[in-house]
């Protein structure tokens, strides 16, 4: 199994009077980033089964950018409130009970759940996905039911920042 996290690009800053949370867009410095990031995934022919975002509008505008780069259909990207804000835990609980068919799954959502949720795969207690940061793990597991602390193996890390490593 593959899991690839991906952490929604720069957003506006929430002000009063602006909508709430949920409903922040991306900024403008969000919007190179994820063109970066669409490109370099593309070049690496990352492609995922299934892609899944938080409801948030700025994940969802995030997925849909690397989607539309990748050439994955746009109406299969798929939206959870159960990933808006989602803690490791909350993670942890949702993959375990994601379809085995998936065998590579692309997550589009938040910090910290999404580095907490990294470090709980890897033991690796220093993770940390900056904005639109991108992390691949090989899973040593069957089935999504079987995700334990330590199963995974970062494979690949990216961010518009860093540069593929």
């Amino acid at each position: 199994m593959a899991l690839t996290l991906i952490r929604h690009a720069a957003a506006l800053s929430e002000q009063p009077g602006r909508g709430s949370d949920h409903e922040r867009t991306l900024s403008s410095t969000g919007e190179r980033e994820v063109g970066k990031i669409a490109i370099r995934l593309c070049a690496v022919a990352c492609m995922p089964d299934r892609i899944v975002a938080s409801s948030a509008r700025r994940t969802a505008q995030t997925a849909d950018a690397i989607a539309a780069e990748i050439g994955y259909p746009l109406e299969r990207v798929e939206r959870s409130d159960d990933l808006y804000l989602a803690g490791a835990a909350r993670l942890v609980e949702w993959l375990g009970a994601v379809d085995d068919r998936t065998r590579h799954l692309a997550l589009v959502g938040h910090n910290p759940g999404l580095s907490d949720l990294w470090d709980w795969l890897t033991d690796d207690d220093a993770a940390s996905l900056p904005t639109c940061g991108v992390a691949r793990f090989e899973l040593d597991i069957a089935s999504w039911a079987e995700l334990a602390p330590g199963c995974g193996r970062l494979v690949a890390f990216d961010s518009p920042d860093r540069g593929p490593g």
